[in-house]
């Protein structure tokens, strides 16, 4: 099996600092605290000094039990469901590698891509080094993957 790269966190921040130009990102690796600056920067970017930056963020913790499955479906009805009173939103999904997902999730991840609003973003975390195949391979182009390497 070949390993993919993808672009590496040093690269990415370079590239954010210009603004954020992908409405899907999964942010892969061991390195927590360099992937919560890149959240942070993304947060900055998207809502700059505006107050509706606690009100139009979704977190979402997927932990390592039964609750990952309804973790992501509430991320999923957050990245759907729209806001009336801002037209820019950002969902922050934590530990995707914690979920297993089957034909039903695919299904609601498929949703998610296809069905996203105009000004929502979704940005996802894993501490593996390569994302779930099947985004891999149905969703190539749609989700901006970036590699954050351990630092030694």
């Amino acid at each position: 099996m070949t390993i993919k790269k993808y672009p590496a966190s040093k690269e990415f921040f370079t590239q954010l600092h210009a603004g954020v130009k992908h409405k899907i990102f999964l942010l892969l690796g061991e390195e927590e605290g360099e992937k919560d600056k890149a959240v942070k920067l993304i947060l900055d970017r998207v809502f700059g000094d505006s107050p509706d930056r606690g009100l139009n963020t979704g977190r979402f913790i997927l932990s390592e039990d039964k609750n990952a499955r309804d973790e992501f479906t509430s991320a999923a009805d957050f990245v759907m469901g729209g806001s009336m009173f801002s037209n820019i939103r950002v969902c922050v999904i934590r530990n995707i590698n914690n979920v297993k997902f089957d034909e039903s999730l695919k299904n609601t991840f498929s949703d998610m891509v296809s069905g996203i609003p105009d000004g929502t973003i979704i940005v996802m975390t894993s501490t593996d080094n390569q994302p779930p195949a099947f985004i891999e391979k149905d969703y190539p182009g749609a989700v901006h993957i970036v590699q954050f390497w351990k630092y030694f």
